[in-house]
């Protein structure tokens, strides 16, 4: 897989995941699609401050919302989620390339065990 990721996509994703709040709302519409109302009743939150956590899920991807009457409902949008699994196993360990190697100021410890020079001459 040749796996180009767009850190500032993945970054606004782990950014709306890092709030408790916003964790716990994720997990609730991870069983169903639900409405604020049914978001609220599982919670001691005010409906604006709902309204912006909602937000921030939205705008990061991690969350669709549709209008249905005079309702909005939410759901988990299983293309980010996806995405986003895809996006850990490459950052961490199990790629065939590490960006290290693509980035010429980086220097090449490999090189220097074996006594020769990195990308500067050291």
């Amino acid at each position: 897989m040749d796996f180009q990721p767009s850190y500032k996509e993945f970054a606004s994703i782990f950014k709306a995941l890092s709030d408790e709040t916003r964790l716990r709302v994720v997990d609730m519409l991870s069983c169903r699609e639900m409405s604020a109302g049914d978001i609220l009743s599982n919670f001691t939150l005010s409906q604006s401050t709902l309204s912006y956590h909602m937000k921030i899920l939205i705008e990061s991807g991690v969350v669709n919302a549709r209008r249905e009457g005079l309702w909005t409902k939410y759901s988990i949008n299983d293309e980010t989620f996806n995405r986003a699994m895809d996006f850990l196993p490459e950052l961490y360990k199990l790629k065939d390339k590490c960006v290290c190697q693509q980035i010429k100021y980086v220097k090449n410890p490999e090189r220097q065990e074996l006594g020769g020079a990195d990308e500067f001459g050291n």
